[in-house]
């Protein structure tokens, strides 16, 4: 008898023997995260940094740890925030919405529609089985695995859109490239795809369309645009998978939240449109430069200056505005 699982109210039926849970996630993979987030846990709160005033901090009051710290999910909200307000701000008032897969030829697992005797569809039942087309999974492991090895092909194949000529257009006449905010997600058998919005003028809208559906290789990428142009429902849409990667509200870490500690996948990944996230975590617990987007346009036009001092074995920092 087949294994399977329910998830989203749709029924998915492993015909493989290699998997049979959802993300292919085990048990023993569970236990081997939560052992490991004990041992990160118990080092950030017995480790100790000595400020300039005397006083002691220990090492998980200021970290950012995914799976430890609400900070990092709190900064991460505000990052997407503040590129969707500065996006507007400079114009880029169009939210495009893609979705990059990697090639079938890395992908061991694939799902097919469940039929009846008679041919039927049936509904909300899927099926999980080999791809014949993929490469030996002995080649795959010998890699590093499928995983990794998706999330090499769609970062590369991303870097190098980056790089294309209607990107340079757009800074060209407007003075900045487009920005944009990324998420990976899983498919049920744990296989790799990622969630990107990105802001452009809407002049370039339907031209950046043209060249995404004509530039990616065939079944490599979807395209959707927001078709109210003022990007919230974009934005929705990818905070909706950022959220899904993060622990329940009890502390429970969620099948997603396993997926990513055991592959070591970043939550989340975007332009470097902003002021440089160092050192805005420097001086954000200071009311008047709180505002990311204020400190942003503030740095932009050159009116931040830091300076650094390291003494001991503490750093001490000096920041005035002019």
């Amino acid at each position: 008898m087949s294994n399977f699982i329910k998830h989203d109210g749709i029924k998915y039926i492993f015909r493989t023997k290699d998997i049979n849970t959802i993300y292919g996630i085990t048990n023993e993979d569970k236990k081997y995260v939560d052992d490991k987030l004990k041992k990160q846990e118990n080092y950030l709160n017995k480790s100790f940094i000595q400020l300039a005033n005397g006083k002691k901090m220990s090492f998980m009051q200021f970290s950012y740890s995914a799976n430890l710290s609400h900070k990092y999910y709190a900064e991460i909200n505000n990052r997407v925030n503040t590129k969707y307000f500065y996006a507007k701000e400079i114009g880029f008032d169009t939210a495009i919405l893609l979705t990059l897969k990697p090639t079938t030829l890395i992908k061991p697992y694939k799902q097919k529609e469940a039929k009846d005797r008679y041919g039927n569809v049936i509904k909300n039942k899927i099926l999980i089985i080999n791809n014949r087309k993929c490469f030996d999974m002995d080649f795959l492991n010998s890699q590093g695995g499928y995983i990794k090895i998706q999330r090499e092909s769609i970062s590369k194949m991303w870097r190098k859109f980056c790089n294309t000529k209607i990107f340079t257009n757009i800074k060209k006449e407007f003075g900045e490239r487009p920005i944009y905010d990324g998420v990976y997600e899983p498919n049920i058998d744990g296989s790799i795809h990622k969630h990107i919005i990105i802001y452009i003028p809407n002049k370039f809208k339907k031209q950046f369309i043209e060249f995404c559906e004509n530039y990616f290789p065939k079944g490599r990428v979807d395209v959707k645009y927001d078709s109210h142009n003022d990007g919230r429902g974009a934005l929705g849409y990818v905070m909706k998978y950022i959220l899904k990667s993060f622990s329940n509200d009890d502390r429970e870490m969620s099948d997603i939240a396993y997926w990513y500690a055991k592959h070591g996948l970043i939550r989340y990944s975007g332009s470097r449109t902003l002021a440089p996230l160092y050192l805005y975590r420097l001086v954000k617990y200071k009311l008047k430069y709180r505002n990311y987007l204020d400190f942003t346009h503030k740095f932009k036009k050159k009116m931040i200056e830091f300076s650094f001092k390291v003494r001991d074995s503490y750093i001490l920092n000096n920041c005035s505005i002019d």
